[in-house]
């Protein structure tokens, strides 16, 4: 999550292979951030969120 001052997070998730765990929080991080702005923009109650996950 990046932020939840505006509100809730919201945001989605994404399912795909990273080399490392660390790759993996780095994305859901800018991704997470990504989603604060639009909803900044958007003039949403809301914040951004997302979620990684590795597949097997």
């Amino acid at each position: 999550m990046h932020s939840a001052a505006r509100g809730p997070a919201i945001g989605g998730c994404r399912i795909k292979p990273y080399r490392s765990v660390g790759d993996g929080v780095a994305d859901a991080l800018r991704l997470s951030r990504a989603m604060t702005l639009k909803c900044g923009l958007a003039e949403l109650p809301h914040g951004g969120g997302k979620s990684v996950v590795v597949p097997r």
